[in-house]
């Protein structure tokens, strides 16, 4: 079994039983006569392509015991970190810092590429970069394990570095605002309506002809098990409603729904005109924003040991609300 046993005297009457490893077989539970150990070199052929946690085996190199097969050599590939690429399967990431000046009038660079060439890049005639931008250069990734003619390819972030605070002075400002001014930009994307607290949106798809058709507001802060609250706008009845069978109200409606809010303020500012009160004017403010260095700390909703006099988790609960089932 590759263990001895030996007996150990420990005092006067008293012997105790030690066991330990065998040291003629090691521990192995075979011996073999002439037995040695002998050291060589192989060389191992890594594939291209390869990465961490790759196997390379080498056959017929292992142990070579009397009556079996020689055994084999098992290599487990671990590929070192690269400080300047990114590995994303057969293609590499690269991260490459630009002024804002180079990113709007060109620029010049060289990549020292891990294949050992020298790649420069440049920008195109007329080209601008933007903060983020992503661009592929084909074909000087990594190749592909098992391919002969697949590679991978060249992926380069770009971030503009912007002019430092406090050194850019109003007059070389007010030049290049003049510039800037000639431009054209793109138009700003319009921020797409999501599902949340507040949201209008109308009951579709269901099975029950009761709730399909209606329409309400969602008056909870995140989806239930897949399901919003809807607090329905003709009887105020609460109902949780599976996601796939809510459809949030057009534009069209939410300006109808603008223009009945800023009809029902003129009305308010009526009656408190005809009491004797000075209609009120919307109260504006300069407001000015600070630098936020680091990850910025999140502002908890409610104080310690506050509470709300509103509870959502009656309505998790299952109570004082409706089950819309979709069929």
């Amino acid at each position: 079994q590759g263990t001895t046993v030996r007996l150990v005297q420990m005092g006067p009457g008293m012997v105790m039983q030690a066991q330990q490893k065998c040291p003629v077989c090691q521990g192995r539970g075979t011996s073999y006569e002439d037995e040695k150990t002998v050291s060589i070199t192989k060389e191992a052929l890594i594939p291209k392509g390869s990465k961490t946690g790759d196997k390379v085996k080498l056959s017929g190199d292992g142990h070579s015991l009397p009556g079996m097969e020689p055994g084999d050599v098992i290599i487990n590939l671990r590929v070192a970190k690269d400080p300047n690429f990114n590995r994303i399967g057969a293609d590499l990431a690269y991260k490459k810092q630009i002024t804002l000046k180079e990113a709007l009038c060109g620029f010049e660079f060289k990549i020292n590429h891990p294949s050992g060439t020298v790649l420069t890049v440049k920008s195109k005639p007329g080209e601008v970069i933007t903060p983020g931008a992503l661009k592929r250069i084909t074909g000087w990734g990594l190749p592909q394990k098992g391919a002969y003619d697949v590679t991978g390819n060249l992926l380069i972030r770009f971030e503009v570095l912007f002019p430092v605070e406090g050194k850019f002075p109003d007059e070389e400002r007010k030049s290049i605002l003049k510039i800037l001014d000639k431009l054209e930009f793109p138009k700003e994307e319009e921020v797409k309506l999501t599902l949340g607290m507040g949201v209008h949106v109308k009951l579709v798809n269901l099975g029950s002809t009761q709730f399909n058709g209606k329409t309400g507001r969602i008056i909870s802060e995140s989806a239930n098990q897949g399901r919003w609250y809807v607090e329905l706008a003709a009887s105020g009845k609460k109902v949780a409603v599976p996601e796939n069978c809510l459809k949030i109200e057009h534009r069209k409606n939410r300006k109808k729904a603008e223009k009945a809010a800023k009809a029902a303020e003129k009305q308010a500012a009526e009656l408190d005109a005809d009491e004797g009160e000075e209609p009120r004017e919307l109260e504006e403010e300069v407001v000015h924003m600070e630098k936020v260095v680091g990850k910025p700390k999140k502002t908890p909703a409610a104080a310690a040991g506050g509470g709300s006099s509103y509870d959502e988790d009656d309505e998790e609960d299952g109570q004082g609300g409706v089950q819309c089932q979709h069929m």
